[in-house]
């Protein structure tokens, strides 16, 4: 199948685009949490963290329905901006990590 021109592009396209963009980030931010909440010096801190978790469980799943009510398989679409978060956010757990400082950072 030939790749669309940009002109041929619609606003379903872009909502595709967007779902299977957000699908990609609330995927990866649900494999990265537990290793935010075990960096966690602060009880209630690591207990919200684990609250978002299955939120963002939650958040999964109702976009796989939506994927589903259009007819669409769910899949996702590599988001960079994620990923450069949850990178940047690596690099302070590695410096920080267990202390108020990296609870801070979070």
């Amino acid at each position: 199948m030939a790749k669309a021109q940009k002109s041929d592009k619609t606003l379903s396209d872009l909502l595709d685009h967007a779902m299977k963009d957000i699908y990609y980030a609330e995927r990866k931010i649900h494999r990265t949490l537990p290793k935010i909440i075990k960096a966690c010096s602060n009880t209630s801190l690591a207990e919200a963290l684990s609250k978002h978790r299955d939120e963002t469980s939650e958040q999964i799943t109702l976009l796989e329905s939506a994927f589903e009510l259009l007819g669409k398989p769910a899949k996702a679409v590599r988001c960079e901006a994620i990923d450069g978060i949850l990178e940047e956010g690596d690099g302070l757990l590695e410096d920080f990590g267990g202390t108020s400082a990296g609870d801070a950072g979070i």
